[in-house]
């Protein structure tokens, strides 16, 4: 996880803000969109990782983000979906994810 949100430092300063994480998941979206239609179901977890612990997480996802309840994400509904890696990581509540910070995180492995 830690890996994931050192990727959304965008600009590269060491310190990730919230602004970035939602700018990253708004990039990450087309990669997890793989049939490209715009919106993320069950179709886009790959056949093998449907009967894995990968999509019981997809689909828990899945849940916590589609807000009016459809059975698909929208890239809206995905960059503005709920945001608990980076809350837990930002420990002192400012909106930006420092290097201690994220140390900390990496530390729990």
């Amino acid at each position: 996880m830690a890996q994931r949100i050192e990727m959304a430092d965008l600009n590269h300063d060491g310190m990730i803000t919230r602004q970035e994480f939602l700018s990253y998941r708004s990039q990450s979206f087309s990669k997890f969109d793989r049939n490209h239609d715009g919106s993320l179901t069950t179709a886009d977890l790959p056949a093998f990782a449907r009967q894995s612990k990968r999509g019981g997480a997809f689909l828990e996802m899945m849940a916590s983000f589609d807000r009016n309840h459809d059975g698909r994400v929208s890239r809206t509904e995905f960059v503005n979906g709920p945001t608990p890696v980076f809350d837990n990581t930002d420990t002192n509540g400012n909106g930006v994810i420092d290097g201690y910070e994220l140390k900390q995180l990496k530390a729990k492995g």
